[in-house]
């Protein structure tokens, strides 16, 4: 029995950990093409078989799928929902002009296609950064056992007192007036 509820735990955490990392990683991909004018179809946290759907009110299908394990961002003018190729190749100036002021993805600028393919890991990068932070704060502690750390002299500031007795950085302070210091906190006592 234990070991069932092991893997339930392990996978649910698996499932979990994953779904958040993909729906930053799209959300990324997502804000950016909707920053730059990029035309969305869809938003879509799994594959599969739709569980939840609804429509925001920019007509962007928001979609929940039944396997957990992806997600994709489809822009307007994509032929799959890996943003591979669009529809049907644009050639003509006029056309390619008309297809951008639409929003399609695949008829804009270098530049904003680059911004929007790029920004999903960005995103996962930055978010990275802010959740470990956020757990170092909220749950982290310091474990250094500042009873063992010696009192080394990291720095002397010239034309000091210390500089005059002699002291340099590195020395390590094993008395103070003939009383025997063990470490640090030992010295931040006297």
């Amino acid at each position: 029995m234990d070991v069932l509820q092991n893997i339930l735990i392990y996978a649910g955490s698996f499932v979990l950990v994953l779904s958040v990392v993909v729906f930053v990683h799209e959300f990324g991909h997502f804000q950016v093409a909707r920053w730059r004018g990029v035309a969305i179809d869809t938003f879509s946290i799994g594959f599969g078989k739709t569980l939840l759907s609804w429509r925001d009110k920019q007509g962007v299908q928001w979609k929940v799928g039944a396997l957990p394990l992806g997600g994709y961002v489809k822009f307007a003018d994509d032929a799959d929902a890996m943003s591979t190729a669009p529809r049907e190749k644009i050639e003509d100036p006029a056309t390619l002009a008309e297809a951008r002021k639409k929003g399609l993805f695949h008829a804009q600028p270098v530049l904003t296609r680059s911004l929007v393919v790029a920004a999903g890991p960005v995103t996962n990068f930055i978010f990275s950064i802010l959740a470990f932070a956020t757990l170092a704060l909220v749950v982290g502690r310091d474990v250094t056992p500042m009873n063992e750390v010696p009192a080394r002299i990291a720095a002397v500031t010239p034309d000091s007192a210390a500089q005059r007795a002699g002291l340099q950085p590195g020395d390590v302070i094993r008395s103070v007036n003939g009383q025997p210091i063990a470490s640090f906190s030992a010295l931040q006592q006297w």
